[in-house]
């Protein structure tokens, strides 16, 4: 799902954002370590990866058309404001 998302394919977006906003609201430790382990996969920063998923993320919001799940996505997002990362 990660892997998808980053890889910007739109036709099932707002459902791979929901369960990645779900994985991040209900085990935040897990999303860090994943997260982690998909910068190793990638060659890339973490701080760059989750950069590009919040950017990713920002840009298809409009896409999501059900209320609670652009709820959740809000609140996800909203969840990684008090994070250590740059």
């Amino acid at each position: 799902v990660f892997n998808s998302v980053l890889q910007r394919y739109p036709v099932v977006m707002s459902t791979y954002l929901g369960v990645i906003g779900r994985v991040l609201l209900q085990n935040g430790s897990f999303f860090s370590s994943l997260l982690t382990q998909m910068a190793v996969d990638f060659h890339q920063e973490m701080d760059q990866l989750l950069g590009s998923l919040i950017e990713m993320w920002v840009d298809r919001m409009d896409n999501i058309t059900q209320p609670e799940r652009r709820k959740l996505s809000a609140l996800a997002l909203l969840s990684l404001l008090p994070s250590d990362n740059r």
